[in-house]
């Protein structure tokens, strides 16, 4: 009997403490179902609109897009909701090493996106809120020497910025200031692709 009620008791506190926890996580976190529906990245269905939206057979597309090499594995998988590129998309190599891995809501990147070459070394890593760039955006050379470190600051660059050659050494070592004005060593003439109105610095082009 004394056993039972002792049963009963932590069956009620566990109850009660998952309900406590649910407001928590439900303010924090929305948990978005994508319909596992997969569609080839080949498929003459498929159409994006003028606001970036997919649609497929008449409607926003929601589900997948896999992209196949010639064996039929799968080296890219992307989720979309209602038109939008949503949650992860991650890309490998034929050899199966993982190749980038993305986040995105309603169709703009968030969170950590992270890319490696073939040889497995690290390739790039940035992070974005809300469709901006943010914070300290890395890239590498295949042979692991890092490449560049540019600061971020409402998707525009911001701060310092390094561009390192292959051999290590640093070619340009600069500061953005608020006035939009860059400070210090402008070593090499194009640091990578850049907008020059916009001084946005595009996030997926490494030098080798």
């Amino acid at each position: 009997m004394k056993t039972t009620i002792q049963a009963v008791i932590v069956i009620l506190v566990l109850i009660i403490s998952y309900i406590s926890i649910i407001p928590v996580i439900n303010s924090n976190f929305k948990v978005v179902l994508i319909p596992n529906k997969l569609i080839s990245i080949n498929e003459s269905k498929l159409n994006p609109d003028s606001k970036g939206r997919l649609s497929f057979e008449g409607g926003l597309f929601s589900g997948y897009i896999v992209k196949k090499n010639l064996n039929g594995d799968i080296i890219e998988k992307k989720g979309y909701l209602n038109g939008y590129l949503e949650g992860k998309s991650i890309g490998y190599f034929d050899n199966g090493k993982l190749k980038f891995k993305r986040y995105y809501k309603s169709g703009k990147k968030i969170g950590m996106h992270e890319g490696w070459y073939i040889n497995g070394q690290k390739k790039f890593k940035y992070f974005f809120n809300k469709g901006l760039n943010k914070g300290k955006h890395y890239q590498w050379y295949d042979n692991g020497q890092l490449y560049s470190e540019i600061n971020y600051l409402n998707g525009k660059p911001f701060g310092a910025t390094k561009i390192w050659r292959k051999d290590g050494k640093l070619r340009t070592n600069f500061v953005i200031r608020e006035n939009g004005r860059r400070y210090g060593l402008a070593g090499i003439k194009r640091c990578t692709k850049i907008n020059i109105k916009e001084e946005v610095i595009d996030p997926y082009v490494v030098m080798r």
